[in-house]
């Protein structure tokens, strides 16, 4: 079973959680904003405290992604500043690491398809400086309607087996999606920067977040002010069957979809007092 659809969700109505996530991250708080309960996958936001030092960590089961959002996080000596990302394969050995000044970072789990005494180094992309380069337009197959709006994507990671992607997209301001869509791929979106309007939903700032399962369908959305999203999709590259056009209505009263779990840990947010 795929994690329940979440649209849309801003990681700051969750409140800092001190119980270790993971063994290798002892000592750094975090929010998680989707979670699989039987296969252990999930998406959080990790809080490293000024100064933390872990030596000869043991090596995550999981494959972890990491976006550094803000401050700097090193592994292994390999400092990630705000705004690089890579992927630590299952296994991935972890001598040191580091966040002296602090870091908060955007982080995923996957679980391997296998365990495995060492790591898959076909899997390893090292650190990667997002905004390195010019990110080439987009093209239909990215979906989003993303070549139609003239965005721009940086594929940051591909799954050589499934297709599956991690890719970072830039709308330019003033864009509208007005097409309704059906996500034929589970998918989750992070706001890094900008805003969007969802149809019905409010408006999306940084830190909201988006997982929308297989079948789920995409409203209109538009930004006055463009958007970048850091957008994961599974199974495959993301994909969608149009069904119909609409236009952005406003959010008078906001419905977003949050589920029961989720909405029982929320501190803050239109939707606290319905979770208490």
């Amino acid at each position: 079973m795929s994690r329940p659809h979440t649209e849309f969700l801003q990681a700051q109505w969750l409140p800092w959680q001190s119980d270790t996530l993971l063994p290798h991250l002892s000592g750094v708080a975090h929010r998680v904003l989707s979670h699989d309960d039987k296969t252990g996958a999930m998406s959080a936001l990790l809080r490293f405290p000024p100064g933390w030092v872990a030596n000869e960590l043991p090596p995550c089961t999981l494959h972890e992604e990491i976006y550094t959002l803000d401050g700097a996080l090193g592994v292994n000596e390999v400092f990630f500043a705000a705004d690089f990302y890579g992927f630590l394969p299952a296994g991935f050995p972890r001598h040191r690491a580091t966040a002296p000044q602090g870091a908060v970072a955007l982080a995923f789990y996957t679980p391997a398809a296998k365990p495995s005494d060492g790591y898959d180094h076909a899997r390893w992309v090292p650190r990667t400086d997002v905004f390195s380069a010019i990110w080439p337009a987009a093209e239909p197959h990215h979906g989003l309607d993303l070549a139609a709006h003239q965005a721009r994507a940086r594929v940051l990671w591909s799954d050589p087996n499934s297709g599956a992607q991690t890719i970072i997209v830039g709308y330019p301001p003033v864009w509208q999606a007005a097409t309704i869509e059906t996500q034929t791929v589970d998918a989750e979106y992070y706001v890094l920067a900008g805003e969007c309007t969802v149809s019905g939903r409010g408006t999306m700032t940084p830190g909201a977040y988006i997982w929308r399962p297989k079948g789920a369908p995409r409203v209109p959305m538009a930004a006055r002010t463009g958007t970048v999203f850091l957008i994961r999709s599974h199974g495959g590259p993301l994909a969608f069957t149009a069904t119909g056009e609409g236009t952005v209505k406003p959010a008078d009263d906001p419905a977003c979809i949050i589920p029961p779990d989720t909405a029982a840990r929320l501190s803050g947010g239109p939707y606290a007092k319905e979770a208490a």
